[in-house]
């Protein structure tokens, strides 16, 4: 509804992909770096982040921890 994409027929993975980009072409409109390298961060600093979290409950579907964190961390590159 933010970005007032119809449905359309469309599946919800889409309409999410769709979202997402709308979202990051936002932030690019700010000048606003979405991505970690674009950011300066590699992977070096994602070991660190994932100890973070380290018994904290975090994620809407189920509890993750720091192994999932950092997991997730490197799929994003």
């Amino acid at each position: 509804r933010v970005w007032d994409i119809p449905r359309a027929g469309r599946s919800d993975a889409v309409l999410a992909d769709l979202c997402i980009a709308r979202c990051e072409a936002w932030f690019h409109s700010l000048g606003i770096a979405t991505t970690f390298t674009a950011n300066g961060c590699d992977d070096s600093h994602f070991a660190a982040i994932a100890a973070s979290f380290a018994g904290r409950r975090i994620g809407a579907e189920q509890t993750i921890g720091p192994d999932q964190v950092l997991q997730i961390l490197q799929e994003s590159l």
